[in-house]
């Protein structure tokens, strides 16, 4: 027993399986409950951390708007000095945030503005005074002055380092200072230390790899990333951010984590009208990172009772299957023959006892069936070897056994019958007396076996008119047959028939038709419909007259006569293919060889019928008055002595004609290969010795050239009557020889072979410019 196709295996597999995927499935939505629960949370905090700080930096910048505005209101008269430095005293001392303040006056010239600046030494803690003209320069420095002069609306500007350390950002808000008439006669402005809110910022801070900052109206981050307070231009700390924050909105995005390769979250917040906005950078996956291990624990846990869980049901399935291992040892031998082993012993009425009974029923049954099926069998065969048979004994009663061509210089034949089932009803036949080719073509009205039987019936009778040394006319032979035909006809079977008669030197066609589709003539470039006067079918009534009909061949006329199998073909849709296809056939290859005009007929109902299997029975003849339209531009031919230098003198003589007939290389390279191949089947084959010759021709028509041999050797059909090789074998199990009939196949684009006045003939036809055949392959694995 294969434990991997095992009842517990399978059952084992499935269930680990369903349980693996209920425990992922579980752990899956635990986790992102909880991530999403824990993001949220995160998002919460970092949100409210950020509206805290904004609330807190609010109450700073209101009041530190509040004392300039008030000092601003109060204020209506210039100040000597003593009362500016009071005012200003007075005005850093009032807020803790404040760090300087200036009052600078404005001249009646355009001389820069004159005034007092205090601020903190943070060193000595204590006050210092300067006159505005000696302060030390800034960036800007006049313009919260100009400002208040020009638009008199108190606002922040900044930040900018400080001036007695060109490093600590400052943030000054400044108003104007009127008279009582209104008119501008000075600015007041505090300044606020930026560093000074780091602790505000801190705050903010949510993990360690994040950290929070202000973002001031001029987009200046101050923060402090990496331990130290940094004032960067935000377009170079995230330099693809700048353009996408948004005035009311703020910004929402996803940037580099500033101590490590990670991506962190950037939330920032407008503080309203206040001068800064409020970020801050945190690292989500930190936050998340107790949850990655618990998820983990969780993970290796339910691995364990995984396996836990398939010892435990390997264990029980196995007991609880023992008996149904048991039959299954037991189904074997049923399987190998041996139906009379014994099954095993069960009690009780559970489902394996049930099982074990039906499969006692089954095997007894099982051991009627085969033995029946043996007698069925043993009579199918017998059967299909009948059918076989009678469908060989049919073929041969066929001129070329189903298929011929002929090739006269005063006329050319082509048929082909191809049954709907092993035997079939339809028929074909003719024969050349004389100066006068008759010939008839039918179609019985059934299929199978009764058809066929009525054909070689209606064959016999046909047979007997063709063979008459006088000339009986059609329309008279129609009659006989009819005569013939009705009588013992208690199945009520009839048959559609066209007999036939051509003079092959004048061109004279008489023919009568009982009840058989009208042939198609093409001529000068046209195809028709003959007009034809018909009788009734075959068999019907005795008694029956058949009218005539005569028609006068022209040099390069086509005749196509068929079974309604043909223009009654059916495609998956049920649509008829009908007389107008078969028309414009005959015209697309009016230019080419008949053989290769057959080929296309059964090709056209093969692609029309796609899918939808053969209805009924196909019998296609084709007749052609050879004139000059047709015939070769050259033609060279001659005879060879059946000898050891047959093939080395054939294919000189045809290299050299070849060449002499404009033919390319490459084709004539094939034609060589083909004709060595043809002659040495001859010589192995037809019987020949060496007093004997074949006869090699080669025809050049407009656009394929024709290579032909004739010999008199005993009947041999080299197409088939040569087993080819099989392809596709493995080289230890290939036979010997066989490939020159793939070889000849491969390179021709067609072959036909004929046996006329008792010599083989066989013709290969090689398609010359835009329609020749690619040059076959052989695989590696054909070889």
């Amino acid at each position: 027993m294969h434990s991997g196709r095992s009842f517990t295996t399978r059952l084992l597999l499935p269930v680990i399986g369903a349980a693996a995927l209920v425990i992922a499935a579980g752990l899956y939505v635990d986790y992102r409950l909880s991530r999403d629960r824990l993001l949220t949370d995160l998002t919460a905090s970092a949100t409210f951390s950020v509206d805290s700080t904004l609330q807190r930096l609010d109450e700073l910048r209101s009041g530190v708007e509040s004392v300039v505005r008030l000092v601003s209101d109060a204020v209506q008269e210039r100040p000597d000095a003593t009362q500016a430095d009071a005012l200003l005293r007075g005005l850093v001392q009032s807020n803790e945030h404040i760090v300087a303040a200036s009052l600078a006056f404005a001249s009646s010239d355009d001389a820069s503005p004159a005034g007092r600046y205090v601020y903190r030494d943070g060193r000595q803690d204590r006050l210092r005074y300067q006159d505005l003209a000696s302060a030390p320069k800034y960036p800007g420095e006049w313009s919260w002055f100009e400002r208040a002069r020009d638009e008199g609306t108190a606002q922040w500007i900044g930040p900018y380092p400080a001036p007695w350390s060109g490093v600590e950002p400052l943030s000054r808000f400044s108003a104007a200072l009127r008279d009582g008439d209104g008119i501008f006669f000075a600015a007041i402005a505090a300044d606020v230390s930026l560093g000074s809110l780091t602790p505000y910022l801190d705050d903010l801070a949510i993990d360690t790899r994040g950290f929070g900052f202000l973002l001031t109206a001029d987009r200046l981050v101050i923060g402090a990333p990496l331990g130290d307070v940094i004032v960067l231009p935000l377009a170079e700390l995230y330099p693809a951010l700048e353009a996408s924050i948004d005035q009311e909105a703020g910004l929402q995005a996803r940037v580099p984590c500033p101590r490590d390769a990670g991506t962190c979250e950037l939330r920032i917040r407008n503080a309203g009208p206040g001068p800064w906005s409020v970020g801050v950078v945190y690292a989500a996956d930190e936050v998340l990172k107790p949850l990655h291990d618990y998820a983990r624990r969780v993970a290796i846990i339910g691995l364990f009772m995984l396996c836990l869980l398939a010892f435990l049901v390997t264990i029980l399935t196995r007991r609880l299957t023992r008996p149904l291992r048991e039959l299954a040892e037991s189904s074997r031998a049923v399987a190998r023959g041996e139906l009379d082993g014994e099954l095993p012993r069960v009690s009780g009425g559970d489902e394996v006892g049930d099982l074990v009974r039906a499969f006692d029923s089954m095997r007894r049954d099982l051991g009627n069936y085969i033995a029946a099926l043996k007698r069925s069998t043993a009579r199918r065969a017998r059967l299909d070897g009948e059918f076989a048979a009678a469908a060989e004994i049919q073929r041969s009663m066929l001129p070329g056994g189903g298929q011929v061509e002929v090739t006269d210089r005063r006329y050319a034949l082509w048929a082909r019958l191809r049954p709907a089932r092993a035997v079939g009803g339809d028929l074909y036949t003719y024969v050349q007396k004389g100066e006068e080719l008759r010939f008839a073509i039918g179609d019985v009205s059934d299929k199978g076996v009764a058809a066929a039987l009525f054909m070689a019936r209606a064959m016999g009778l046909v047979d007997e008119w063709l063979l008459q040394t006088s000339s009986v006319p059609p329309e008279i032979a129609l009659a006989q047959l009819n005569d013939s035909l009705s009588q013992d006809n208690e199945r009520c079977m009839f048959l559609t028939l066209l007999l036939g008669r051509l003079d092959t030197s004048s061109g004279e066609l008489s023919f009568a038709s009982a009840g058989h589709t009208p042939p198609l003539m093409a001529r000068g470039g046209e195809v028709q419909t003959m007009k034809q006067l018909r009788g009734p079918a075959l068999a019907l009534q005795p008694g029956i007259d058949f009218p005539p009909n005569n028609i006068a061949l022209r040099a390069d006329d086509r005749l196509l006569f068929y079974t309604d199998g043909f223009d009654e073909a059916r495609n998956p849709s049920g649509d008829a293919l009908g007389e107008s296809a078969l028309a414009k056939a005959m015209l697309d290859h009016d230019d080419q060889a008949l053989g290769t005009l057959g080929d296309a007929l059964f090709l056209l109902v093969d692609g029309f019928a796609g899918t939808q299997p053969q209805h009924d029975d196909m019998t296609l003849l084709l007749i052609e008055r050879p004139g000059k339209r047709l015939a070769p531009q050259q033609v060279d031919e001659r005879s060879f002595g059946v000898g050891d230098a047959l093939v080395t003198e054939a294919r000189q003589w045809l290299r050299e004609r070849g060449r002499g007939q404009g033919v390319g290389d490459p084709t004539l390279g094939e034609l060589e290969l083909v004709l060595e191949e043809i002659l040495c089947n001859i010589r192995a084959y037809s019987g020949l010795g060496p007093g004997d010759s074949v006869g090699v021709r080669l025809a050049r028509y407009a656009g394929r050239v024709e290579l032909r041999t004739t010999d008199g050797g005993t009947p041999f059909d080299p197409l088939t009557d040569t087993r080819g090789a099989e392809l596709g074998l493995e080289t230890q199990d290939a036979e010997i020889g066989g490939l020159g009939v793939h070889l000849v196949r491969g390179f021709s684009d067609r072959l036909s072979y004929q046996r006329h006045d008792e010599r083989n003939i066989l013709r290969v036809e090689f398609r010359l410019g835009e329609d020749a055949k690619p040059t076959p392959c052989f695989s590696e694995d054909q070889s």
